[in-house]
Parts: structure tokens; C-alpha cells; sequence
């Protein structure tokens, strides 16, 4: 849904989501921004890391929380900027 929102308004930078939903060791999420960051040695990444707003404390329990140590791989990578941004659950 937000890549179809993102494209409907003509926005003149690519987004990417990248999904870390691996069981095993890799690291689908900082080995893409990786590989992003050799493409193209010029320019800087921007990651924009959900955080899960809830109203409830009951919603906590029912949302997987993210990584807590992906923002700080993330931020080991040159040219990485990391924004964090509060993601409100609907009720």
C-alpha cells in the first residue's frame, strides 16, 4: 500500500521496502543498503525504521517488536542516515 501511495504522488526518489523476515544468520535489511551504498558511492541512504505506536498496552503484546540492534548495524554502514518514525496502530 505505501509503495503504491509513494509512486501515485510522483515522488522523484526511489523507495524500497526490504523485509527482515529471515530465521536465519543474514541480514536481508543492512546487506541491501549495503549493496545499495557500493552502487552507488556518491549518494547517501536514507532507512526509515517504523516504531510502533500503540494507544493500549495490550497492543505491545500482539505486535512483534522490531530489532532493537538494526538501527545500530545500520549505523556501522558509511553514508547511512536512519530515521526512526512513530507508526500509529489504528484501533
Amino acid at each position: 500500500m505505501l509503495i503504491e501511495q509513494w509512486a501515485s504522488r510522483r515522488i522523484d526518489l526511489p523507495l524500497k521496502a526490504v523485509y527482515a523476515v529471515n530465521d536465519d544468520n543474514s541480514d536481508p535489511v543492512a546487506d541491501y543498503v549495503d549493496s545499495v551504498c557500493r552502487e552507488h558511492p556518491a549518494g547517501v541512504v536514507m532507512v526509515v525504521l517504523p516504531v510502533i505506536a500503540v494507544s493500549r498496552w495490550w497492543q505491545g503484546l500482539l505486535h512483534r517488536l522490531p530489532d532493537p540492534t538494526l538501527a545500530r548495524r545500520l549505523s556501522r554502514i558509511d553514508r547511512v542516515m536512519i530515521a526512526e518514525v512513530p507508526w500509529q496502530l489504528g484501533l
